[in-house]
């Protein structure tokens, strides 16, 4: 159970914080309303992928791939945004 709750939580997780802060800096670095928009896409994208690992994990949902597909499609979207500014 400990390695579970490691590979399918917490290293998501921390990806996911990376991501955010990432976008954020990028926010405010260079302040542009594209990158006020990618920011919140990606928050909510992100709380919405935390909030289902966190039905899985902790009240015992069935397991899904789709926090996952949620933290690689926002990852994806932070590439867009680093490559247009």
């Amino acid at each position: 159970m400990k390695i579970d709750f490691f590979l399918w939580y917490i290293i998501p997780l921390v990806l996911s914080f990376f991501i955010l802060i990432k976008s954020i800096s990028n926010t405010l670095k260079y302040r542009f309303y594209f990158n006020y928009l990618i920011s919140g896409i990606l928050i909510i994208v992100i709380s919405f992928s935390q909030e289902i690992q966190y039905e899985i994990f902790f009240k015992n949902a069935w397991p899904t791939y789709l926090p996952c597909i949620f933290i690689g499609l926002s990852l994806i979207i932070l590439m867009i945004q680093n490559v247009f500014y």
